[in-house]
């Protein structure tokens, strides 16, 4: 082990990153010791938000909704732990989890479901550009209505999509108008920067999907992406999550897309 080309040297080298990536959660690993009494590394709530993941399928089966408030998950915990509980401590955190297996169990095909939905989320709204339901918060005009027209189009529900913008009296602002657009416009970007990075991976597999697990850069932003990815269509999307690899999605399509413009010249 500690003989060339993995000497003493060399493995010392490679352990001071994940050395230094647990001093900095050491801090961290405290304060959910003192909160649960479970030095943990991840979240404390991991449960709840896999709970009310389940959610994110309009009309699904368990009557979850994507809410911190959820009634299901509320009386199912009181059910359990009685009216004082608090979703983020150790132990209930352990038991949501449990019941997320066990209503997948149940009824994995609304499961599945749920998890199709959830990549149509991350289709339409990959990045964070800013919320919507914030602009209540600063008088915005319409925006109930901006929100449900948001909804249908992520139902694919065009036709009345198009009824709502037809039927509702517009009274936006000038700067509301202005605000909107560029909301607007940095979404559309947002969908075409991943759009363009799942056309890219896909041609690059197509094209050398076996030298590519060779290149390392490469392989590490696909592990990276792909957790996150994961973590949005099988536990919850939030965009907001996403955006914070942003650069990450950047050079990963530059990367492939240049890999494949070398192989077809």
């Amino acid at each position: 082990y500690f003989s060339k080309p993995f000497g003493l040297g060399n493995t010392l080298k490679k352990s001071v990153f994940p050395i230094i990536v647990l001093i900095l959660l050491t801090p961290w690993m405290i304060f959910t010791y003192n909160q649960t009494g479970t030095a943990l590394l991840t979240s404390t709530n991991a449960g709840h938000v896999l709970f009310i993941g389940l959610g994110q399928l309009p009309e699904n089966i368990w009557g979850i909704v994507p809410r911190d408030d959820d009634k299901v998950m509320d009386m199912t915990l009181k059910k359990e732990f009685g009216s004082s509980y608090k979703s983020d401590k150790y132990y209930e955190n352990i038991f949501l989890k449990k019941k997320f297996i066990q209503l997948i169990k149940q009824d994995p095909k609304e499961w599945i479901k749920k998890c199709f939905f959830s990549f149509r989320l991350l289709v339409f709204d990959p990045f964070y550009v800013g919320n919507i339901g914030s602009f209540q918060q600063n008088s915005f005009t319409n925006v109930k209505e901006i929100r449900k027209l948001e909804d249908l189009i992520y139902r694919f529900e065009f036709i009345e999509a198009k009824k709502l913008v037809s039927e509702t009296d517009w009274r936006l602002s000038y700067k509301e108008v202005f605000q909107f657009f560029y909301t607007l416009f940095t979404k559309v970007l947002g969908i075409i920067l991943f759009i363009s990075f799942l056309i890219s991976l896909i041609l690059s597999f197509y094209k050398f999907r076996f030298t590519l697990f060779k290149d390392k850069i490469i392989m590490l932003l696909l592990f990276v992406i792909g957790y996150q990815i994961a973590i949005s269509v099988f536990a919850f999307h939030m965009p907001v999550y996403n955006t914070t690899i942003y650069v990450f999605y950047l050079l990963l399509t530059y990367l492939l897309f240049q890999k494949y413009l070398s192989i077809r010249q």
